[in-house]
């Protein structure tokens, strides 16, 4: 799970890697999905995000960021319609999507 700040609040969204965050240290360390600092953009996908609906466990949505395919597992209320960076920055988790092999 990598966890990516909103960084400009209209088209084209951009995003920067801080990480994967360890609960236990308290702390972001790497990620292999996007590396601590790579900013990134959404190249398509549903942004901003209206609810728990837009959630991937609810909604089977993908997500094309940086040219990988991923979902949202988590996001702040700032990454919501109408309240884009409104809380402080906004925040989305994500996983990357792993095809399956027939």
């Amino acid at each position: 799970m990598t966890t990516l700040q909103l960084q400009n609040i209209a088209p084209p969204y951009t995003f920067v890697s801080l990480g994967t965050y360890n609960h236990r240290l308290e702390k972001y360390e790497e990620s292999t999905l996007f590396p601590i600092n790579t900013t990134i953009t959404l190249n398509s996908g549903k942004f901003p995000l209206t609810d728990y609906k837009d959630l991937h466990e609810h909604s089977n949505q993908t997500h094309c960021i940086g040219h990988k395919t991923v979902k949202i597992i988590g996001f702040t209320n700032s990454c919501m319609e109408g309240q884009l960076n409104k809380y402080g920055n906004g925040n989305i988790i994500v996983e990357e999507v792993v095809p399956v092999n027939p």
